[in-house]
């Protein structure tokens, strides 16, 4: 699978490749600058900038890949959360209420799920207790962004009711932004 090399015409975008086999779900990377990227086969590390891949030792269909500020990697597979702390060489699993992706970690705050299949449920303890939270938006929840400590949630709907909410209590409640209405599907932030 090769992923693209242009957008918008710029000339700073570089191909990757993956195995031809391979259907890419998402791609994350840590800090150390390892990148990893969920398939359906697996999850794969790059420690070569995206230029050489390697299977790691889970070989299991990922749902999604998620890496935190401390560089703990997480993958769902069906309804766990596997993680690991250590470049994916030893994985732990927490049990979610749903079988939709990750969608945030940091320090002890997890959110899971997809809004209108499943909803959205956070847990404040590694996920030891999970609350399902009302989030009054509708669409396809794609990530959760942190910037500055206020969470950015990203959804897309293929009817135009996507768009991108705020939260300022880490979830619990959320807002609607000016960009509202309109269809995103990849989105990326940084602080």
């Amino acid at each position: 699978m090769s992923i693209a090399s242009f957008a918008m015409s710029q000339n700073f975008w570089t191909e990757i490749a993956l195995p031809d086999s391979c259907n890419l779900v998402n791609i994350d990377g840590t800090s150390n600058g390892n990148l990893y990227a969920a398939t359906n086969q697996g999850l794969y590390k790059s420690t070569e900038n995206g230029n050489e891949w390697n299977l790691t030792g889970m070989s299991v269909s990922c749902g999604n890949v998620y890496t935190d500020d401390n560089d703990v990697i997480y993958v769902n597979h069906g309804n766990q959360l596997l993680y690991s702390t250590d470049d994916a060489l030893i994985w732990d699993t927490i049990q979610i209420p749903v079988d939709k992706g990750i969608l945030y970690a940091n320090d002890s705050v997890i959110i899971v799920g997809r809004l209108n299949w499943s909803g959205i449920y956070i847990s404040h303890d590694y996920g030891d207790t999970w609350t399902h939270l009302q989030v009054l938006v509708s669409g396809y929840a794609r990530k959760i962004y942190e910037v500055n400590g206020m969470l950015i949630l990203c959804t897309f709907s293929y009817n135009g009711e996507g768009g991108f909410f705020l939260s300022y209590d880490y979830g619990m409640t959320w807002e609607p932004t000016s960009m509202n209405q309109v269809y995103f599907y990849g989105t990326g932030a940084t602080s």
